[in-house]
């Protein structure tokens, strides 16, 4: 991103006023809204094209792929991708412009993300001026954090980022997006040498945030295989996470939606239930679903593959198991890795680990990617089949299906064609 020759000043972010946050606009794809905002602060996971202009010769553009949400002290607006915005300080009523009309930003103003600010020493926010760090959502209750619970309902926009609450996407009339032509077959293999896969099963889980973070570090993408109750609900406290791998550049992949087994035991429609319930978290989370699929465990019988498979999902087991959800150490993990990376000189291998392991989050995967992160190209398991086609489907939603997550709902069945 270029970098402006003046570099202003930027405030820490807006003082929490009496009588909430003032108004709310959301802009629509393909048009540009102006506000008329107080000061500035923005918050920001990669997201889309947003420009903002303080009235002061500062203005800030950042271009990054999901979505955005700016805060002022009077003004919250919350950006879709591929939206341009264009806030000024400025007497200019709010209006709604084409796309088309968009006002270029002065070409001598300075061009960067603005940093969100720094919270209190425990964590505390929303008051005397403490503001979370970049990606971290303030509670109703004031403290800093990355989950649901800190960045959904009662979540204050002027001291940390929000999670927008996007509308249900529309439900399609057929499931074209489904490919029934897919081989039905296991895969366990990356298939160029050189290319190497991380996979992580079982979340949304309490790491989540922690792993991207790791990730980020050594600039490694991987693969997530989620389930949509399992540790935690992927429509409730778990939807923050579901959405950060997605707009951390990961790649998201369905792995049932409550994690039964023995999977290979499940019937027909007790299978169908798993792949359409957790395919309906995934529409109602990011308006589509993965196309990649990994059974429980890695069970599953010659029958589940052919109707999996027929639903239009490759089937992705894997070449090392660090059985680190077997309760195996974590320095069994990584005396697993070596062997196969180092003895046994595996050239192209798909890695299987958890991201709801403490252990695994916090002592192997540090310690693999200082060792390995080099050694081989770490791309999501789609790009190392060779696939570098869109890894997700449009599937309708579930009929009856509630968008919650309740005990009950863990086991069901469903007839062929629901």
């Amino acid at each position: 991103m270029p970098q402006g020759t003046d570099e202003p000043s930027y405030p820490a972010g807006p003082q929490p006023t009496e009588g909430g946050n003032g108004p709310t606009a959301t802009v629509i794809p393909g048009s540009t809204e102006t506000v008329v905002v107080a000061s500035t602060f923005v918050s920001t996971l990669p997201g889309t094209v947003a420009t903002i202009s303080t009235g002061h010769g500062s203005t800030v553009i950042s271009r990054l792929p999901a979505t955005t949400t700016i805060s002022t002290a009077h003004t919250i607006v919350t950006i879709v991708p591929g939206t341009t915005i264009i806030a000024s300080h400025s007497s200019i009523p709010s209006s709604v412009t084409p796309a088309s009309h968009i006002t270029p930003a002065p070409s001598s103003t300075s061009t960067r993300i603005v940093p969100t600010g720094t919270p209190g020493p425990d964590g505390q926010c929303g008051v005397k001026g403490w503001i979370c760090g970049k990606g971290e959502c303030c509670s109703s209750s004031g403290y800093c954090g990355t989950s649901e619970e800190y960045c959904g309902n009662g979540c204050n926009p002027a001291a940390g980022f929000c999670l927008p609450t996007p509308p249900l996407p529309p439900v399609p009339t057929d499931i074209s997006g489904r490919d029934s032509n897919v081989p039905a077959k296991i895969i366990e293999n990356c298939v160029n040498k050189g290319d190497a896969a991380f996979t992580f099963d079982d979340g949304p889980g309490a790491y989540n945030a922690e792993l991207l973070a790791v990730l980020k570090k050594y600039n490694v993408k991987a693969t997530f295989f989620m389930n949509g109750h399992n540790y935690e609900c992927a429509l409730g406290q778990g939807a923050a996470s579901v959405r950060a791998v997605l707009a951390a550049g990961h790649q998201l992949a369905s792995h049932t939606w409550s994690h039964p087994m023995p999977f290979d035991k499940q019937s027909a429609g007790q299978t169908l239930y798993q792949v359409r319930k957790n395919e309906d978290m995934f529409v109602r989370l990011i308006g589509e679903s993965p196309k990649y699929f990994r059974p429980p465990q890695g069970q599953i019988n010659d029958a589940q593959v052919k109707q999996i498979a027929a639903l239009g999902y490759k089937i992705i087991n894997w070449s090392i198991d660090t059985e680190d959800s077997l309760g195996k150490t974590w320095q069994t993990s990584e005396k697993t890795i070596q062997t196969e990376l180092d003895v046994n000189k595996q050239q192209h291998p798909l890695i299987l680990n958890h991201e709801v392991i403490e252990t695994t989050v916090r002592q192997v995967i540090p310690w693999f990617l200082e060792k390995y992160s080099k050694r081989f190209n770490w791309v999501t398991v789609a790009e190392c089949l060779g696939d570098y086609s869109k890894p997700y489907m449009t599937v309708p939603l579930l009929a009856g299906s509630t968008g919650t997550c309740v005990d009950s709902d863990k086991d069901g069945s469903l007839l062929p064609g629901q």
